[in-house]
């Protein structure tokens, strides 16, 4: 018995949007011991395709299926509509649900609604034909909130048995997978074959078998990789360095070039972002470079743009800008007709510091993993291990 997964949204299939939701429900049933989904559906918002995914995970063996998507308040969001169509079930109104939105009022016939976390639109479940029937919003974040924040990540595991095999999900910064697995080949006779998985915050390793076997590989990985690992299972490098900042009392500001709000955009996405985030520049020409942040024209003249030496200067001007007790920068190209993606990263609190690094991959993908290495470099700097 598994997880199945139907997954909604013309701009899923369209390419304007990837598909997260996957990825955090498996890592979350992974790491409690239960066995990954065995099938992920992916189909647009059209009530007829939304029935023929349903059909598909109906005919399996799936004691638990999770809908994500379309569950949200304008007209293409028909999720629920069309799930309770396919299951028989009429649309029934809750009177006293917490809401200012008449759609978040309807739920299907005899199932179960939460409200939202961290978002709006609500999650439901209910039973048919001995199987759980769980709808999710399709935002990744609210995903994951309904899952460890609330009882539906329980009722989800409950119906879930348990596996002798144990899973761990180790989760690093600041190398490629290439070099991840140059590293860890010298060691395998020690700590088996890890599978590698190459994601915008980072590698992640993923090691199973027996709980006690699992257990004596993860620390032999974690002394072999020391600072480099910065998490483990379901945690986001993002809710990690919001709450050492919390902990810490600490600010931080951004002067971005090549990634273009992306880290303000990881920051703020942790809930209560406004107690460490103060704000930031996007300083894309060189003009605003010079101008807003102060970085000296003969430097730039000098080194470049895309340099240590600018990235310094955009660290700490926005740092006194701002009046943060730390600030980041970026600048590099995103794009590199002459040859790999690059970017220089600058943060700036007593001192300031300066990284370098090359990345792969189309122009959008790049920008996100400069900003989690930006991120790395600071869980780094407040975690002493930089």
């Amino acid at each position: 018995m598994a997880a199945g997964i139907l997954i909604t949204g013309n701009e899923l299939l369209e390419g304007f949007v990837r598909d997260a939701n996957t990825l955090i429900i498996s890592q979350f049933l992974l790491s409690r011991r239960r066995e990954p989904p065995r099938m992920s559906i992916m189909v647009p918002d059209r009530v007829e395709e939304i029935h023929r995914g349903l059909g598909i995970l109906m005919d399996g063996d799936f004691e638990v299926i999770v809908v994500t998507g379309g569950m949200g308040p304008t007209e293409d969001d028909i999720t629920v509509r069309a799930v309770a169509e396919f299951l028989g079930k009429r649309l029934e109104r809750v009177e006293d649900f917490p809401t200012d939105l008449e759609k978040y009022r309807w739920r299907i016939e005899g199932f179960s609604m939460l409200p939202n976390p961290v978002g709006r639109a609500p999650a439901m479940w209910g039973h048919h034909m001995d199987r759980l029937i769980v709808l999710l919003p399709g935002v990744p974040q609210e995903v994951r909130g309904f899952l460890l924040r609330t009882r539906l990540g329980r009722v989800i595991l409950d119906h879930l048995p348990l596996t002798d095999t144990f899973y761990m999900l180790i989760k690093t910064g600041g190398l490629s997978e290439r070099e991840v697995r140059d590293i860890l080949s010298r060691y395998y006779d020690r700590i088996g074959i890890p599978d590698y998985m190459a994601t915008p915050s980072g590698v992640i390793l993923k090691l199973k078998g027996r709980e006690r076997d699992v257990k004596q590989r993860a620390e032999a990985v974690e002394k072999i990789l020391g600072s480099y690992i910065w998490g483990y299972n379901d945690e986001t490098l993002e809710e990690k360095v919001a709450l050492l900042l919390k902990k810490r009392g600490l600010t931080v500001s951004t002067a971005e070039s090549c990634t273009s709000g992306k880290i303000p955009d990881l920051l703020t996405s942790v809930s209560g972002s406004s107690a460490y985030y103060r704000g930031g520049i996007v300083a894309y020409s060189t003009d605003v470079k010079i101008h807003i942040l102060g970085v000296p024209g003969d430097v730039v003249e000098r080194y470049t743009v895309y340099s240590h030496q600018v990235a310094a200067h955009m660290a700490a001007s926005i740092r006194r800008i701002m009046g943060s007790h730390i600030g980041i920068s970026t600048t590099g190209m995103a794009e590199n007709p002459d040859g790999e993606p690059f970017a220089f990263v600058g943060i700036a609190a007593d001192e300031v510091r300066t990284y370098y690094r090359e990345f792969a991959g189309e122009r959008n993908l790049v920008r996100l993993s400069i900003a989690y290495y930006a991120l790395f470099r600071l869980y780094q700097l407040l975690t002493g291990r930089g």
